[in-house]
């Protein structure tokens, strides 16, 4: 699940999908729309609306940099999940294990 679930009730429609099968641009923009889903909902705050837009951001530079050092540095970012990786992730209220696991998916 997508959230860690401080109060939120997620439905499966606004996960991330699974999209092995799928790559480059198609897998990011079904990520892309569900997360801008997320972040309509009127109950996020401003703060985490900011952080998911971070991630976001990071997911499209992982995918679509022009600039393959930057690429790399955003897979790399995602690969190791280390502590900024993971405290983005709390900041967004998402699970970061999760996360994690969906963008390898896309990159990989």
């Amino acid at each position: 699940m997508l959230f860690k679930g401080r109060g939120f009730l997620t439905p499966p429609s606004v996960e991330l999908p699974t999209l092995k099968q799928h790559s480059g641009k198609y897998g990011f923009a079904s990520m892309k729309n569900q997360i801008e889903s997320v972040t309509q909902t009127s109950s996020l705050s401003p703060e985490q609306k900011l952080w998911i837009a971070v991630l976001e951001t990071a997911v499209e530079d992982a995918l679509t940099h022009k600039d393959p050092e930057e690429k790399e540095a955003a897979r790399k970012w995602f690969r190791e999940g280390g502590l900024h990786f993971k405290f983005v992730c709390d900041l967004a209220d998402f699970d970061p294990d999760y996360v994690q696991k969906q963008v390898m998916r896309l990159i990989n």
